[in-house]
């Protein structure tokens, strides 16, 4: 509560776990939380939902962050893993919680030069909306 208390409210709660990839699909993102008391809930919900869903030793923490409210935003997923048979894997695509229902991805292998980073992200419908507002007239 006091990284909240710091960093004033609302914020977001989002588990911290090695294991999950997917947080919302374990009940582990609690948004817009506007007080002490609401952050103490959503960690208690989290930690049990989690332990309930796959298990307490999927839990570690949660992280705080400021809640962003942005009209017109698009939610995006860039993330890295190591496949057993590639090594390090990059991810970008779109993000939020129909991240797997809209499956806009693209994956690159290390290193990236910024050629490279731009055709795996061209590789994706939302780079499109992207350049779109890129274009735009402000």
């Amino acid at each position: 509560m006091q990284q909240a208390d710091t960093l004033g409210y609302p914020v977001v709660l989002k588990l911290w776990s090695e294991t999950i990839t997917h947080k919302t699909d374990v009940g582990g993102v609690q948004l817009n939380l506007g007080d002490r008391e609401a952050v103490r809930r959503a960690f208690e919900s989290i930690a049990k939902t989690v332990g309930e869903r796959v298990g307490p030793e999927h839990f570690q923490c949660v992280t705080v962050q400021p809640m962003v409210r942005l009209s017109d935003a698009y939610e995006l997923i860039v993330g890295s893993s190591i496949d057993p048979q590639f090594g390090p894997v990059l991810l970008f695509g779109s993000g939020g919680q129909l991240v797997e229902v809209y499956r806009d991805r693209a994956i690159a292998l290390p290193p990236l030069n910024t050629t490279l980073a731009q055709r795996m992200m061209e590789q994706t419908q939302i780079y499109k909306a992207l350049r779109a507002c890129a274009d735009a007239p402000l």
